[in-house]
């Protein structure tokens, strides 16, 4: 109940900021600049065009540890992101850029979450771009093909990626 009360009040909210900056174009400026850095931070949901990257092994294994060890999902997530990702999740965790990609025991931790296999990358950007990077095949793709790690990307006009759900704390 406190969840979709949250969103209703959040829903009157923007409807008040936007009644507001629809009269004055310094304030519609400003909200433009603030809804931008809340997508850059993670605290709205994004939806547009993009890919889905699915990474499973070729056996009922575990790749975890391999995973992590060679550190696939990290360059992978750094490697969409020069190629113009505006958005990545990992199995419905947003990734900004305070997010941590860890081994935590026989799996991986996700902003703090536990997730398994298969690993469901979700990128939205251009898609031109976003093909061009997949068709040259980076050195990443034939590694994790070597390591038995399937990888299958498909290309979509609607992807939803969802808010950063938990925040990490500042402790310093």
């Amino acid at each position: 109940d406190m969840v979709s009360r949250i969103a209703q009040l959040r829903q009157q909210i923007d409807q008040y900021e936007e009644e507001s900056s629809s009269e004055n174009l310094i304030l519609k400026n400003l909200k433009g600049q603030v809804r931008s850095y809340m997508l850059v931070y993670g605290n709205i949901g994004v939806r547009g065009p993009g890919m889905i990257i699915t990474l499973e092994g070729t056996a009922d294994d575990n790749i975890a540890y391999i995973v992590e060890q060679r550190k696939y999902l990290i360059n992978l997530v750094n490697e969409l992101k020069v190629f113009g990702a505006e958005a990545v999740s990992i199995n419905n965790q947003r990734i900004v850029s305070r997010s941590d990609i860890v081994l935590a025991g026989n799996h991986i931790n996700v902003n703090a979450t536990p997730i398994a296999p298969p690993y469901i990358i979700r990128v939205i950007g251009d898609t031109q771009t976003l093909k061009r990077y997949i068709d040259y095949r980076t050195v990443l793709f034939e590694l994790m093909k070597r390591d038995n790690i399937n990888s299958d990307v498909k290309f979509l006009d609607d992807i939803e990626i969802l808010p950063l759900t938990r925040e990490k704390s500042i402790q310093f």
